[in-house]
């Protein structure tokens, strides 16, 4: 059975000084890049969590879902069975719930 994987990528780094992290390259690749290499191959169709203007992950081809919910967590009441954190690029696997 093929799950759906949302990476969240809608923090808003204010100990990074403010920014996308996702965005932001580690050893030369993007982090966002990373995750989504990571959780591709564990979950079905991928897509971002983030708020503001979605042109910003449009080279990543992946649609991004706003917070449905304001003042809740990211993705609230939502199907989702599978998440990944961009602050987390070296993950290996998906949480069991």
């Amino acid at each position: 059975m093929s799950v759906p994987g949302v990476i969240l990528a809608g923090g808003q780094a204010t100990r990074m000084g403010g920014g996308d992290k996702g965005l932001l390259p580690l050893a030369g690749v993007p982090i966002l890049r990373r995750v989504m290499d990571r959780l591709a191959p564990q979950a079905g169709a991928l897509a971002l969590n983030a708020n503001g203007d979605a042109g910003r992950f449009a080279e990543y081809g992946l649609p991004v879902l706003p917070d449905s919910i304001a003042g809740f967590p990211p993705l609230a009441c939502g199907p989702w069975r599978c998440a990944m954190i961009c602050a987390q690029p070296f993950r290996t696997g998906c949480p069991r719930w």
